[in-house]
């Protein structure tokens, strides 16, 4: 038995332990770190939802924060920093979300498919060449 620290969050656990307990911690911190990690991406899902309900994707249809009704924390700072929200005119916020266009993504496809055909066809080519 003994003391362990473990630091979860900028909190310091301090407890007596046994092997055990020891796993049963380990798995609390996990199963806290994915509940964590499931929490900040629901609210940014749901902070990305309120930009593009109020139309604010680009410069030209950005909104200020009271327009879209959000409150400014952590994950607003994260989303700022990781630039899915961009600052247009003074105040004024936009997400960025690339959007493809269908001739895009065909044209992605094509060169795709294209490129997955003739690398084998390379490589049969160069052995025969070789040998």
């Amino acid at each position: 038995m003994g003391v362990v620290l473990v630091g979860h969050g900028g909190r310091i656990l301090t407890f007596q332990y046994s092997s055990l307990s020891v796993v049963k911690c380990a798995m609390s911190i996990s199963s806290l770190t994915l509940i964590d990690s499931l929490r900040r991406e629901g609210a940014q899902q749901q902070l990305l939802s309120r930009f593009i309900a109020a139309g604010a994707i680009s410069p030209s249809t950005a909104r200020t924060v009271a327009e879209l009704d959000t409150p400014l924390d952590d994950t607003w700072d994260q989303m700022l920093l990781q630039g899915f929200i961009r600052e247009g005119p003074p105040d004024h916020f936009y997400t960025f979300t690339k959007r493809s266009s269908p001739r895009e993504r065909t044209i992605k496809m094509i060169v795709f498919y294209l490129l997955l055909a003739v690398i084998p066809l390379l490589a049969i080519w160069f052995a025969n060449l070789m040998g």
